[in-house]
C-alpha cells in the first residue's frame, strides 16, 4: 500500500516556476509510475479539497475510484463514543 496524504498539497508547484520545474518533473514521474507499474502496489491518495489537483491526476481512467468520506454524523459520533 502505499498512501499519499493531501495531495493538493504535495502538488500544489505543479507548473509553477519557484522551483525550477522540480515539481513538475516529479508529479510526471509520479503519473508514469501509476501508467506503468506492474507490481502489486495499492495507492491511496486523500485530498482535502480535489478541485486544487491537477487536472492531469484527475482525468478519466487516471485512477481507479474517487470516494467521498464526510464527518460523522449525530448517530455515528454517539457510535464512536460508545465504543471508547
Amino acid at each position: 500500500i502505499l498512501f499519499c496524504d493531501e495531495l493538493e498539497k504535495a502538488l500544489s508547484g505543479v507548473g509553477g516556476e519557484g522551483d525550477s520545474g522540480v515539481s513538475t518533473r516529479l508529479f510526471g514521474s509520479l503519473l508514469t509510475w501509476l501508467a506503468d507499474h506492474e507490481s502489486d502496489v495499492f495507492f491511496i491518495g486523500t485530498a482535502n479539497d480535489i478541485s486544487r489537483l491537477p487536472p492531469e491526476f484527475t482525468r478519466a481512467e487516471r485512477l481507479d475510484a474517487v470516494f467521498f468520506l464526510d464527518f460523522p454524523g449525530v448517530k455515528e459520533k454517539r457510535s464512536i463514543w460508545e465504543h471508547y
